[in-house]
């Protein structure tokens, strides 16, 4: 198995049949007829990094009462008393589903508009994939179109439960009509309770240059920031295209940050495709369900009755 010595350097065995620190550690905190050196051990860190981070009382009381090293047994522990949601925040105790039971587990480090990040032991290096016994810590991307999770958001500061956690803001952009407002809207010179500055009325357009995430108690929500205007909730839109700092765009489908994905979609007087991310592809043919080919400008709207030019040869293709 390996001295305790060997074991307390991480890397003296970076998984193989499941031999970790984190079982001394149990076994240190008392928990004798819980030390199952050798076992999966994606709970067992994530408890262990409760322990390390607030001492063995303060974790037990931030995980429902006790430590945990069992994903499933957890989830009926904490969604039998209906304290687990599907509003990922950063900290919360996340768990997957792997079509069974919930067999995995992390810490969440990222919420974004269409993934999450965890950080989680046992696991590997693939990036976007749940991997329960992969050996390893590893921050992993999930994505919510693809991946069940549920989440788990402990009462960190229960003295101050009114915190708001605000991200770094990001540069969007937006078509030139910019996005519409759904219902009277305060806009406001910060995120969440900024002085308020003014109302949106129902049907006006906005310009957001910023966006950005704020966590409470209740959940996560995205805003935007209008330069003429201020900031203002982005769940409040019902349509409008938006463009990310990677350089792709992706369009508010409805009233809740909604988005459409793996779906071909009529926009105005076009029709459009947004991939499993639900970003909308540009210059890229694709196959749809009953084995035909559409292809998408640099635009991103389907064209017919004209010659597309091969990327890799000087052919080309009539539509």
């Amino acid at each position: 198995m390996g001295t305790r010595a060997q074991l307390e350097q991480k890397h003296w065995n970076p998984g193989s049949a499941n031999l970790t620190i984190f079982w001394e550690w149990f076994k240190d905190w008392g928990y004798t007829k819980w030390y199952y050196q050798g076992s999966a051990w994606c709970a067992c860190f994530v408890s262990s990094c409760f322990v390390q981070c607030f001492g063995l009382e303060k974790a037990k009381e931030l995980l429902g009462g006790d430590l945990y090293i069992n994903c499933q047994d957890f989830v009926d522990r904490r969604y039998g008393k209906k304290q687990l949601n599907y509003i990922p925040t950063v900290g919360a105790v996340v768990c997957f589903y792997n079509g069974k039971k919930w067999s995995h587990t992390g810490i969440v480090t990222g919420v974004y508009k269409t993934y999450i990040t965890s950080i989680e032991g046992n696991t590997s290096g693939d990036y976007d994939k749940v991997i329960p016994d992969g050996g390893a810590v590893c921050e992993k991307k999930h994505f919510f179109s693809t991946t069940k999770m549920i989440y788990w958001a402990p009462a960190y500061d229960t003295e101050t439960s009114d915190r708001i956690n605000v991200s770094d803001a990001v540069t969007i952009g937006t078509g030139k009509e910019g996005v519409t407002i759904s219902a009277d809207l305060n806009y406001r010179e910060s995120p969440y309770n900024g002085k308020i500055l003014g109302t949106f009325k129902k049907g006006e357009h906005a310009y957001p240059s910023k966006k950005c995430f704020v966590s409470t108690a209740s959940g996560t929500t995205p805003w935007f920031y209008d330069k003429n205007k201020g900031w203002f909730s982005a769940n409040y839109i019902s349509s409008g295209w938006i463009y990310e700092e990677c350089g792709r765009w992706w369009y508010i489908s409805g009233t809740g940050y909604k988005y459409d994905v793996n779906k071909r979609v009529k926009i105005g007087n076009h029709y459009c495709y947004f991939d499993n991310t639900g970003y909308c592809v540009q210059s890229q043919w694709v196959e749809t369900k009953a084995g035909e080919f559409r292809y998408y400008d640099r635009d991103g709207y389907e064209v017919s009755d004209c010659y597309v030019k091969s990327k890799s040869s000087d052919t080309y293709y009539w539509i």
